[in-house]
């Protein structure tokens, strides 16, 4: 029986990994937590309902959920919560296509593509814009998490200044260690891990950004 090889360029990417988590060395569960224990009744009850919620109402817009959470999440990147639901909603109503939704051409068209039969897995593209196709498509599904600028963070246990979330969370292994702390904080709370992203992300906009920068974006 033959060995399977190795994958390709495994010990480099291990390496980069390893680099990746020296530097970025952080109490990234204790951050979490931190956050979460400044969270109002009102933002605790949000986040937990957040995504079951966002599931309900893709519902009302196409016959299959996995169409409907896929254009949603196409959609989103860059994009506020309200005009997501709102480009979603014509999208898959028929009213807008690629080259006439208010987003970039390369997000229209994955949209277009989805409510076209295929299927979102295999369309949509980053870990972010994947796992919130996911949190919403399976809220009770304790796996995947949106790591975006907030939560990146919250796990530094840092107020956004500049844009080093942004490019960290891009790093060889970066979006992997700070979700696994999330499902770490998942455990120990009891909570599913995109509640507590979801928690934390309401919490971290009120302490730290202003009302009139405030957006429903994740």
């Amino acid at each position: 029986m033959s060995m399977l090889a190795p994958a390709k360029n495994r010990p480099l990417r291990q390496s980069a990994i390893f680099r990746t988590r020296s530097a970025l060395h952080s109490d990234g569960v204790a951050n979490i937590l931190s956050m979460l224990a400044q969270a109002t009744t009102e933002e605790e009850q949000v986040g937990i309902t957040w995504y079951s919620t966002a599931h309900v109402l893709a519902s009302h817009w196409h016959p299959d959920m996995r169409t409907a959470c896929g254009v949603l999440a196409a959609l989103s990147p860059n994009t506020d919560w309200e005009s997501n639901v709102a480009m979603a909603a014509d999208f898959l109503a028929g009213h807008t296509d690629a080259d006439t939704v208010p987003h970039t051409y390369d997000a229209g068209r994955k949209a277009e593509r989805i409510r076209d039969g295929e299927d979102p897995d295999l369309v949509l593209g980053g870990r972010k814009v994947r796992s919130f196709f996911r949190n919403i498509f399976d809220p009770d599904r304790p796996g995947p998490v949106t790591v975006d600028r907030h939560a990146t963070c919250i796990w530094l246990g840092e107020r956004d200044t500049s844009r080093r979330p942004v490019n960290l969370v891009n790093r060889v292994g970066a979006y992997q260690m700070i979700a696994a702390d999330y499902r770490t904080a998942g455990r120990l709370t009891g909570l599913l891990p995109h509640q507590i992203q979801a928690i934390t992300w309401c919490t971290y906009r009120r302490i730290h950004v202003p009302p009139h920068l405030q957006t429903g974006e994740f």
